[in-house]
């Protein structure tokens, strides 16, 4: 299998279980943006005085109904997914396996133990995850999103009203495009640093006995806790950025909220929505936030091009299409 031909070949092989999870994703997310409309139904009959036993019956259905098929559909979509991912896991690492027995010793002493074990232990579980959790986020927070916003403008609250309650989630992309790059840069100096102190452990490990005989501990432990404090200094630099941008979202989604029930009751108080709109229109406000979350998370979650190279060169010593993708 060439190296460019890894993931190709993989996609070509399990295309129809992606097409069957996102078809699931999509039923399961058509029948989840149903429940506030049937809250606010809800309301409004309560409201008027109309409720009665039958209908509280009625309603009661019409929620386990979506929430159970809201559950059944998206854990088959995500089992789907998850299942295709552990297989690629399995496929490539046997396939590293089978490439470094075949190295001579010149590879060896050109690559560490810790950057073999990288691409085991770090890069195909990068892969995975993207071709994985990456596309199961993805296809669920994209259908999400389109759903929710449609019942909004279909279920008879003002376009103005769903407009200015969902202002402040906009934001989200551009700030996705601004703090991306630069998470991505951080999280590769913590990679490096970890490939560094590996190394260096291995070092002193192989040595120990020279280490020993000359005396030279302090040497060696100061040498170690540089690395280490390196370490630290890369990946706060990293937490930083990626705890505001992970605290930015839910605020952004608390300003649509404010904006929502402030705005939104302002109109339901002067009779210009009923109250049932207004409950509907906080639930699917909260309901957004979610997937804008989710597609902010893969965005910045950009180890996938990095991982794979490097996953993709460690196999790249198979030069056919490994026939195990035949048995998926």
């Amino acid at each position: 299998m060439k190296p460019k031909r890894i993931l190709a070949d993989f996609f070509h092989a399990t295309w129809y279980v992606y097409l069957f999870s996102i078809f699931f994703h999509l039923l399961s997310n058509l029948i989840n943006v149903l429940y506030p409309k049937v809250l606010g139904d809800f309301t409004d009959k309560l409201q008027t005085g109309e409720l009665n036993q039958s209908l509280i019956i009625h309603y009661s259905l019409l929620l386990l109904i979506i929430g159970v098929g809201t559950v059944l559909f998206s854990g088959i979509a995500m089992y789907l997914v998850m299942y295709v991912g552990r297989k690629f896991e399995f496929l490539v690492r046997g396939g590293l396996f089978r490439h470094f027995t075949q190295m001579g010793e010149r590879f060896y002493s050109k690559n560490g133990v810790g950057k073999l074990l990288s691409y085991f232990m770090n890069d195909v579980t990068a892969v995975r995850e993207s071709i994985s959790m990456g596309v199961n986020s993805t296809a669920n927070a994209v259908m999400l999103l389109i759903s929710a916003v449609t019942m909004m403008v279909v279920s008879g609250i003002p376009f103005y009203l769903t407009l200015a309650s969902v202002f402040p989630l906009l934001v989200i992309p551009f700030i996705v495009v601004y703090l991306g790059p630069i998470i991505r840069r951080r999280s590769l100096e913590v990679q490096e640093a970890l490939g560094k102190m590996t190394e260096t452990a291995e070092e002193q490990f192989g040595g120990i006995r020279v280490t020993k005989k000359f005396a030279v501990e302090p040497i060696m432990n100061k040498r170690f806790g540089q690395t280490v404090e390196q370490i630290r200094h890369y990946q706060l630099r990293l937490v930083r950025v990626s705890s505001f941008f992970q605290s930015l979202i839910p605020f952004l989604g608390t300003i649509a909220l404010i904006i929502a029930l402030a705005f939104g009751g302002y109109l339901t108080i002067t009779k210009h929505i009923t109250l049932g709109n207004f409950v509907a229109l906080t639930l699917y406000v909260r309901m957004l936030m979610n997937p804008l979350q989710q597609i902010g998370n893969v965005a910045v979650d950009q180890r996938f091009d990095d991982t794979y190279d490097g996953a993709r060169s460690g196999i790249s010593g198979s030069r056919n299409r490994s026939p195990q993708y035949e048995r998926l």
